[in-house]
């Protein structure tokens, strides 16, 4: 119960008087005994009511006025109190439709324009009006706190150590020097019982194979399991090796090996040899007193062991071989590479020798349409030719790189190959990744650079713009390991290499030339209308003033509003980024040495010049900051988009052995920042492998031991 004159809470709704401004109650009960004075209440006179003449006048007094007076004199109270509460409620409506339509530009005739009239902030009550009485003051509301991912810690930290999860949301845990399995949620779907249920090797899937099984080891014997834990190829065996492409190698304890499928059954090989994986078209490699030939799956010898390896399965990352598993198949075009010494030669499917293992350094992969890149020379003088699958020179080895760019997805179409003629066009190019297939590329390679050629037409020349056009109405220009640009008379295309046939992403108008590269984007200019495009290697496109990026040595659109832009060397300590919008003002001081773009709402940002010593801080993609540079590492798993981010500060660096080395921290403050910019951070974990990250769920440890952790 409020009072109608000054608003103020009542003590009683039986209360006659208000403690504040002594107005009357009029909703007050009357109680059963005399009048009592209103402490605090001003005395009011009492009404004049007229009496007969012989009746003796009222004398004035001080008592306040008796309730139940005249009914008539009453009925003109209450009569005269609506008339004033219908007019107070008439004029507070008519202010409390000006205060709500001040924002819409109403105003009462011979008003001026004025600032908007300031609307109340939540935990401010406003003055009651005297038709309505005012609620009671609400609680202030706390002010909102910091965004916050949730993390769940699933399981409390029991195993020894804990390796990824495969396809199947398995991963392999130990206690005790014994394996078992469990899932994402925490729980061991396999008892830990077994020796070895992993494979340690750099590539190799851990767990359980595309085919749903995994190799174990009991009591000094190996088997399969299957996902419910159930024996598919029994415990027997002295050794095993990993299912590739539906094929394992297994030997029994007399030394006897076989070659087993996923149901179990067997082949005999030869004895005193070893055998490698399988590749997906039933070779395998095998050796015999350190040579090695190949062998197919039926024990048949294709190529005799008169070979020190294959290039086919080199292992780089630890310089020796890899011939755990294989990846594609051997005898493409009906040849396959052998090395002897520091020579590559050729041999077919009967064991010819093609070309002789003298002559070339290395002979990379064919071609669909039967063209290989081989080296001649020593390393810091390699020169490069082609050859054809004859092994007959088509054109000679006097070029200093020759890579693929363009790998037809019909036979119809022919190869493009990227050529450097000398040391004197070598100025800004990158370094070249050395590999075994035809998909190399160099990358920050200087446009007039790339040369294309054709080398059967004519060997060794190399075709202007308008050759390529006039002799195929097209022109191919690789820019990544997985896209290419194929120019025709009508648009650019952006084209998926990986697929066959290659799938176009995006179009370009015709006009524009490429005139920057910096993975995953790309930008187009057209010099005439003074624009540029800037497209992404999944097809998205934003446009610029072309004058505003080329003021930049380098930039990459976070949206059509939001560009992070650098002075000087992308990956230089003095290199200096910041944040433009679409226009090219600044939004952020270029003060930063370095920019990680982790996903489409968070950046990273580095500042100090020495790499190993930077400091990191994050930004949404309006620019915002989300933390001030006090990082000292930063990383996100390379398997997911979408992972999250994991940084430490104050921990101890060093390389963790485990998925065959990785840069990590161990101790300090832990935080993680997920793709929608949300921190938890002071986690109370030892250490986090970052990079076994699984669909939200990642590893983390305390006291040596590990557990899981769910991240929403």
């Amino acid at each position: 119960m409020f009072c109608i004159k000054c608003g103020r809470k009542m003590p009683d709704e039986n209360v006659l008087f208000c403690p504040e401004c002594g107005q009357k109650n009029n909703n007050a009960v009357a109680p059963p005994v005399e009048n009592v004075p209103v402490e605090g209440a001003k005395a009011q006179p009492a009404p004049e009511i007229p009496l007969p003449n012989d009746a003796p006048q009222p004398q004035a007094t001080d008592d306040p006025p008796i309730i139940g007076g005249n009914p008539k004199s009453k009925h003109k109270l209450i009569t005269a109190l609506a008339i004033f509460l219908l007019l107070a409620g008439i004029t507070a409506g008519g202010w409390f439709f000006l205060l709500n339509n001040a924002d819409d530009g109403i105003l009462a005739v011979g008003d001026e324009p004025s600032a908007p009239i300031p609307i109340p902030t939540p935990n401010v009550t406003p003055a009651p009006t005297p038709a309505t009485p005012a609620p009671e003051t609400p609680a202030p509301i706390p002010p909102a706190p910091e965004p916050t991912n949730h993390i769940t810690f699933i399981t409390e930290p029991l195993f020894e150590d804990v390796l990824n999860f495969d396809t199947y949301g398995l991963a392999p845990v130990s206690i005790g020097g014994f394996w078992g399995f469990a899932d994402r949620s925490g729980r061991v779907v396999i008892p830990v019982e077994f020796g070895g249920a992993v494979w340690h090797w750099w590539g190799i899937e851990f767990g359980f194979d595309v085919n749903g099984l995994a190799r174990v080891e009991r009591d000094g014997m190996h088997g399969f399991i299957n996902r419910a834990g159930e024996e598919v190829i029994p415990i027997i065996y002295d050794h095993a090796t990993h299912f590739s492409n539906g094929l394992a190698v297994v030997s029994t304890f007399d030394g006897t090996i076989y070659v087993i499928d996923t149901h179990g059954n067997k082949t005999e090989m030869p004895n005193e040899i070893w055998i490698s994986a399988f590749c997906e078209n039933g070779f395998a490699v095998f050796g015999r007193d350190g040579m090695v030939g190949i062998i197919d799956r039926y024990g048949n010898v294709i190529v005799p062991p008169l070979y020190d390896d294959l290039p086919m399965f080199m292992n780089h990352y630890y310089g020796g071989y890899d011939y755990t598993r294989i990846n594609g198949a051997m005898f493409r075009n009906g040849l396959e590479r052998v090395r002897r010494g520091n020579y590559v030669g050729l041999v077919d499917l009967y064991g010819n020798e093609i070309v002789a293992p003298d002559t070339f350094w290395d002979i990379q992969e064919f071609c669909s349409d039967g063209f290989a890149i081989v080296a001649v020379g020593d390393w810091d003088q390699r020169a490069h030719g082609l050859i054809n699958t004859s092994g007959e020179l088509i054109m000679p080895a006097e070029f200093l790189w020759i890579s693929t760019a363009w790998q037809p997805p019909t036979d119809s179409e022919p190869s493009w190959f990227v050529i450097l003629q000398g040391e004197d066009r070598l100025v800004n190019v990158g370094i070249g990744y050395w590999g075994n297939s035809t998909s190399h590329w160099l990358s920050h390679v200087a446009g007039d650079v790339w040369e294309e050629v054709h080398p059967e037409l004519v060997p060794g020349h190399i075709l202007s713009h308008e050759e390529r056009f006039e002799r195929y109405g097209y022109s191919i220009q690789g820019i990544s390991w997985n896209r290419s640009l194929r120019t025709t008379a009508d648009a650019i295309y952006l084209l998926d290499t990986e697929t066959t046939p290659h799938r176009i992403i995006a179009a370009i108008p015709t006009g524009f030339e490429l005139f920057h590269q910096s993975w995953p984007q790309f930008g187009f200019a057209n010099h005439s209308t003074g624009e540029a495009i800037v497209l992404t290697a999944e097809g998205q496109q934003f446009s610029f003033p072309l004058r505003m990026l080329q003021g930049f040595e380098g930039f990459r659109a976070i949206s059509q509003d939001v560009v992070v832009a650098h002075f000087g060397q992308a990956w230089s300590d003095d290199a200096r980024w910041g944040f433009v919008d679409g226009h090219g003002r600044e939004l952020v001081p270029f003060e930063f040495n370095s920019i990680q773009v982790f996903s489409d709402n968070l950046i990273g940002a580095g500042v100090g010049s020495d790499w190993q010593n930077r400091q990191w801080g994050f930004f949404d993609a309006l620019a915002n900051e989300i933390s001030p540079p006090m990082f000292d590492f930063v990383a996100m798993s390379w398997q997911y988009l979408n992972s999250p981010v994991f940084a430490n500060r104050g921990g101890e660096e060093f390389w963790e052995n485990q998925g065959g080395g990785t840069h990590t921290m161990r101790g300090g403050q832990w935080a993680i920042f997920d793709d929608r910019g949300k921190i938890s951070h002071d986690l109370d974990v030892e250490q986090i492998r970052w990079w076994q990250y699984s669909e939200g769920v990642v590893p983390y440890s305390r006291d040596g031991r590990w557990g899981f952790m769910r991240i929403d």
